[in-house]
């Protein structure tokens, strides 16, 4: 994949972004097994992957002290690798690359641990799914959702939150012998938790429009029309992709008449983004 995106940069011809994504591509040869991997090396790399990524964001406008930033960033790369200090003078370069890191790694660390508690209590419900007298681990989800409840508060992603509140409320009422279990309801359930995986695996890729994987649940769980009516809504999937293929090659047209045309690019972009999110 390094690979790939250091010919990508090559054709860029940014001599600085070639640098970094060449010696990206020459580290990770280097790298030892990932047990033996120290904590330092691999934050900093994930830090010079990121000024990478920042920098082709900007869809070829680079900052006018990228060339420095770069330089600092493989000066450190060569320090934690050698296990020497990271040098102090870099840090006014890179210190706001290196914390946004942080908060990407802590970020997916999280949604790991959302993920295990997710199906947890899918593999739970589908034992009870498959036969209902099987309730008495149910009471234990509890504490499953209590703790993907609090990553998503500590998010601030407050529909997904109330989306689980209100499954957990489900899964508490199934506890009680005595209370029916209707089909429909076990199937909302589902697909309630599973777009509640899809949503955080999308959160945690900072994909666009992630909320529409859980808005029409919600919606339905409150008996209220989805917040935002699609014009697409009544469409299946592939026919909103088909359309969006159909103007992809316009819209590359268009940009290649105005490569330096910020707004054909951006169109191109979010159209893109929505292709991945329909094929997601």
């Amino acid at each position: 994949t390094l690979q790939s995106v250091h010919g990508n940069a090559a054709q860029i011809g940014n001599e600085a972004l070639t640098r970094l994504t060449s010696s990206l591509i020459s580290r990770l040869d280097a790298m030892p097994p990932s047990g033996a991997l120290p904590d330092a090396v691999a934050m900093e790399y994930a830090t010079a992957i990121l000024l990478a990524e920042s920098a082709v964001e900007n869809r070829g406008s680079f900052a006018d002290n990228f060339p420095e930033q770069v330089a600092a960033m493989l000066a450190r790369l060569d320090a934690a690798q050698a296990g020497r200090p990271i040098p102090a003078a870099t840090g006014a370069l890179i210190d706001e690359i290196f914390h946004r890191a942080q908060e990407r790694i802590l970020l997916a660390q999280v949604a790991r641990e959302m993920q295990a508690n997710l199906r947890r209590m899918e593999q739970v419900l589908d034992a009870f799914f498959r036969d209902h007298a099987k309730r008495s681990e149910l009471a234990t989800l509890g504490k499953d959702s209590l703790q993907i409840r609090g990553a998503l508060r500590m998010l601030e992603q407050d529909d997904a939150e109330r989306l689980l509140g209100l499954c957990q409320d489900q899964i508490d009422s199934y506890a009680n012998p005595d209370t029916a279990v209707n089909d429909e309801e076990l199937e909302l359930l589902a697909e309630s938790l599973a777009g509640l995986g899809f949503f955080v695996e999308a959160f945690e890729q900072q994909r666009p429009n992630r909320q529409r994987l859980i808005a029409p649940l919600l919606a339905r769980r409150l008996g209220e029309a989805p917040a935002e009516v699609d014009d697409r809504a009544a469409e299946t999937v592939e026919d909103a992709v088909a359309d969006l293929r159909n103007t992809l090659p316009e819209l590359v047209a268009e940009m290649h008449r105005a490569p330096a045309d910020p707004a054909a690019r951006a169109e191109l972009v979010a159209k893109l983004n929505d292709l991945v999110d329909d094929a997601t």
